[in-house]
Parts: structure tokens; C-alpha cells; sequence
């Protein structure tokens, strides 16, 4: 499998806002991010008045799946401040 850059604006975040970031890299406008978060095709988590969308999820939404960085420090799941490493 070939690795691919994840969008700068997903890379190192465990979490991203519902708009504009997801509905952005989903191609979706407002109203429609929204309303598939609503139906549950979006998985949220709500933090106080925001709605957040878990980055993996995100990734398996898209077909893609994302490994965790290869590293010295033996982290063996994605370690905080480490960029993920995505499998197309």
C-alpha cells in the first residue's frame, strides 16, 4: 500500500470541527454537513456548543486508514505530537 499525506488540516489532531473542516474536505456545504451529522452519517462527538468529528473516524468515512507512526519511543498506538501515516 502507498502512503499518502493526510490534508494539513487533519495532521496531528485527534479531532476536527464538523464545519468548516469536515464538511469542507467532505465537499458538502453547510446545510448538508449538518444534516448528515444529524441523520448519523457524520460521526460528532458535542463539546459544549460544538460538534467535533474524530479524526479516525473521519479517515474510515473516506475509505482511508491510518497507521501509526513508526518511532524510538515505543509508543505502540499514534503518540501525541506524531503525526499519522495514512495507507491508500
Amino acid at each position: 500500500m502507498a502512503a499518502v499525506e493526510i490534508p494539513a488540516v487533519l495532521g496531528g489532531r485527534l479531532t476536527v470541527p464538523l464545519w468548516p473542516e469536515t464538511g469542507t474536505l467532505l465537499g458538502l456545504s453547510k446545510n448538508s454537513t449538518y444534516a448528515a451529522a444529524k441523520a448519523g452519517e457524520i460521526p460528532t462527538l458535542r463539546a459544549g456548543g460544538r460538534y467535533l468529528v474524530p479524526v479516525a473516524k473521519l479517515l474510515e468515512l473516506v475509505g482511508i486508514e491510518a497507521e501509526s507512526p513508526e518511532n524510538e519511543g515505543g509508543c505502540s498506538d499514534s503518540c501525541p505530537g506524531q503525526p499519522l501515516r495514512i495507507v491508500a
